[in-house]
């Protein structure tokens, strides 16, 4: 009797169709884990790549930004022709943005390193580096400056002024108050800068994920 050639050798096992898909599907599925698996943490370690960018960048941009508004401001000032502009030295508008640049780029630094930077950090380990909180964060900076000016100045009065107490408690508050609002357009300036780097980066590579 002639053999079936279609029919497979002794001792193979034959395997249905339908557990071949099976064992494909399975294998695909597993690929897929694998991609996203990867994507997620390209992801991770981008954004978390962007955010330091952002940390260290946004301290900069506020006196930037700020110093030149003023000078332009100033120039501006001089060439209206008004009442008192040609009085003004303007030698001043060149030296104002050296001398301003090197003290409020460190001090910003500063000020931005102790007290934004670790409600950033918190922000961004619970995925919530919203505007809002970010707003939030900088509000809180504020208060802080304020506290820390308020603590310097009644340390200041207590060891270098004779004035009664109550005097020395509400100079220390107008000072520390007036510390905050100095600091309030600069790091305003820098916190929404830090917002803007952020997002940029992690809206990018957010799209790239997606498509792939």
């Amino acid at each position: 009797m002639q053999d079936n050639p279609y029919q497979p050798p002794p001792g193979t096992n034959r395997v249905s169709p339908e557990k071949q898909q099976t064992d494909t599907d399975h294998s695909t599925a597993a690929a897929w884990g694998n991609l996203q698996g990867k994507t997620t943490t390209a992801l991770a370690s981008s954004n978390q790549h962007h955010f330091w960018i952002a940390v260290t960048a946004c301290p900069l941009a506020g006196p930037i930004l700020t110093i030149l508004m003023i000078t332009g401001l100033g120039f501006l000032y001089q060439a209206s022709g008004t009442e008192g502009s040609q009085e003004a030295n303007p030698m001043s508008l060149i030296f104002f943005p050296i001398i301003g640049l090197l003290i409020t780029v460190p001090l910003n630094y500063v000020a931005m390193y102790v007290t934004f930077l670790p409600a950033a950090i918190f922000l961004r380990n619970r995925d919530k580096l919203k505007l809002m909180h970010i707003l939030a964060c900088w509000v809180l900076s504020l208060v802080q400056i304020a506290v820390i000016g308020m603590c310097l100045s009644v340390v200041n009065a207590f060891a270098f002024e004779r004035g009664s107490m109550s005097r020395s408690f509400t100079l220390s508050g107008q000072f520390g108050v007036s510390l905050a609002m100095a600091f309030a357009p600069i790091t305003l300036i820098s916190v929404f800068t830090f917002w803007l780097l952020n997002l940029r980066g992690r809206t990018s590579f957010e799209t790239v994920a997606d498509q792939t």
